[in-house]
């Protein structure tokens, strides 16, 4: 049976969405989008449990605009991505940022910048799978300003904890056969 629902972002005065969820072995790890009532200030909360009823105070992994953020797990190992917007109009840019814990989500890295998008590309939606010490991150991702504007599916891997990255492919850029 299920226990009773726990309130892990526990503020009234944010909006709190869009959760997901990681485990491995006993620790959860969930994340999620806390953002002011007007919406604004959106940024990326993190908490775990080490048995699935109490969770640590959930804290910030960024201070930035961002949205959609996704966790997976390996061993010691917590990987978090989220979408990150920077600029307004003709200067918006939206990239994809992973942030790396390589002791259960004790601590975490500076935030590394996955999609390295000149102004006017758009990446969101990150998702990401780990084993171990590899991890792989996916996205989509496109031009605003191409006349036909249509999304991409991005891929970009690390096999030392998200040290160094690949540099971003489009694995959709064939189409499917």
């Amino acid at each position: 049976s299920f226990s009773e629902p726990t309130n892990i972002s526990n503020t009234s005065e944010t909006l709190s969405r869009n959760p997901a969820i990681a485990a491995y072995e006993d620790n959860v790890y969930i994340v999620w989008s806390e953002a002011a009532q007007n919406g604004l200030n959106q940024r990326t909360a993190f908490t775990k449990s080490t048995e699935g009823v109490s969770f640590t105070t959930p804290v910030a992994l960024n201070e930035a605009e961002s949205a959609l953020s996704y966790v997976s797990a390996s061993g010691d190992n917590v990987y978090v991505t989220w979408g990150q917007a920077t600029g307004t109009g003709e200067t918006a840019v939206r990239q994809v940022f992973l942030a790396t814990s390589i002791d259960q989500g004790d601590n975490f890295g500076e935030p590394v910048n996955i999609s390295n998008n000149p102004v006017g590309i758009i990446a969101q939606n990150p998702n990401t799978d780990a084993d171990g010490s590899n991890v792989g991150i996916t996205w989509e991702q496109r031009d605003n300003a191409a006349t036909d504007p249509n999304w991409d599916v991005y891929f970009s891997g690390s096999t030392d904890n998200g040290n160094t990255l690949s540099s971003p492919i489009d694995i959709s850029e064939s189409g499917i056969s």
